[in-house]
């Protein structure tokens, strides 16, 4: 496929089986993820929880969300029921800030473990953006290429993300895309608390 250069009204007459996504207000994933309380904490509130120790990962509320994960890595799903609680706690609000982080656990040591992040949160994008990893369905795995991304800016025009620029998109998303705690759907109950993780493009 050429460069894309037009509006995508006029690129969907050329073009009618790619399918157009623009990234403004994108939401590409929410998961809910339950937690136990430990015992020796009276927690009533997200905001009274001040330590990663006060909550231990359970699972995820939907099962075929926590196995889609599985794709990325077998550990995945306890890597994002971390980072949500990074995002409690310390308010980060992007991949590339939770990569660089201090860990309090060590996987290989401190240089190479940010590589593994970075790679495995990059794989998360790729099927972020070009599979159905989110669903609450079981995920094959396959990859939809007839998926386009776009954004609009003053400076540069249009700029579009197909597959084959999938290093591209990566590498814009693991500093853009946002990551944040959904207070609404967010609750605490019979001593396990349920934290609404949202991925999304502003």
């Amino acid at each position: 496929m050429k460069t894309l250069q037009a509006q995508p009204s006029e690129l969907n007459l050329k073009y009618p089986k790619l399918d157009f996504i623009h990234l403004k207000a994108k939401i590409f994933g929410e998961y809910n993820i339950i937690y136990h309380i430990n015992d020796c904490y009276n927690i009533k509130s997200l905001d009274r929880v001040t330590s990663k120790h006060q909550l231990l990962f359970q699972k995820f509320e939907n099962r075929i969300q926590q196995i889609n994960l599985i794709l990325v890595d077998s550990v995945f799903p306890n890597i994002l029921s971390d980072l949500a609680l990074e995002i409690l706690i310390k308010k980060i609000s992007s991949f590339n800030e939770y990569i660089r982080l201090r860990k309090d656990f060590i996987l290989f040591n401190r240089a190479k473990d940010q590589y593994y992040y970075r790679y495995k949160f990059n794989s998360f994008i790729h099927y972020l953006t070009f599979s159905d990893i989110n669903e609450s369905q079981v995920c094959s795995g396959e990859i939809y290429t007839d998926r386009v991304y776009y954004k609009k800016s003053k400076r540069q025009g249009i700029e579009y993300y197909p597959i084959y620029c999938l290093y591209k998109i990566q590498k814009m998303l693991l500093g853009k895309m946002k990551i944040k705690i959904d207070y609404y759907k967010s609750y605490i109950s019979n001593q396990e608390a349920n934290i609404c993780l949202q991925l999304f493009i502003e």
